[in-house]
């Protein structure tokens, strides 16, 4: 019998042998049934269970994906799945959602920077982490928590930008006034 959450009631009859103690105890055992006919145990439905605490990040994204994706355009879809099974569903994804922090998901989002994902792949990664973790909050009424909530991404800084190649022209370096001899504009 699985666990909800809910003790059975049990009642003890004990009969001493006579006739009259037996269908005593057969009245009380007729009560009981009744009694569990019109008031039965709660048992949790299959939706309950799966939003358990033992729920992992890929079963939130498998129920988001069930549930929400439906909306979106395909490119978006596509997306997703490509990013979620290239960079996440066999490492953070294989964690239960009730065992992570928000340390735990931001060493997670380093450990993506140092493999070499770029800024917008870990911000990617961080925003469909934090909508799933959300629904399955909501969808477990509050029993998990979002363990990305309150992450802070990693800073790439001005050394990891590559520069720019083509920057704008002054414009004295362009033009040439009319009154200028075209000898003596300025050249590259």
């Amino acid at each position: 019998m699985p666990s909800s959450g809910v003790t059975p009631r049990v009642a003890f009859v004990t009969a001493a042998g006579s006739s009259t103690a037996r269908s005593a105890a057969e009245r009380e055992l007729a009560r009981l049934v009744v009694t569990q006919e019109d008031e039965p145990e709660v048992v949790p439905d299959e939706t309950a269970r799966r939003w358990s605490p033992a729920a992992t990040v890929n079963d939130a994204i498998a129920g988001w994906r069930a549930n929400g994706w439906d909306d979106l355009s395909p490119v978006t879809v596509r997306r997703y799945e490509d990013v979620w099974k290239r960079h996440s569903a066999r490492g953070i994804g294989k964690r239960r959602i009730a065992t992570l922090t928000p340390y735990d998901v931001e060493n997670y989002f380093r450990q993506m920077k140092a493999r070499g994902a770029g800024r917008k792949t870990v911000r990617y990664v961080r925003s469909m982490l934090h909508r799933a973790c959300k629904l399955a909050r909501k969808w477990s009424g509050n029993q998990l928590h979002n363990p990305v909530a309150h992450t802070v991404l990693p800073s790439w800084g001005l050394a990891g930008t590559p520069e720019r190649c083509v920057r704008r022209p002054s414009r004295s370096s362009t033009r040439c006034s009319r009154r200028q001899r075209p000898s003596t504009c300025a050249t590259r």
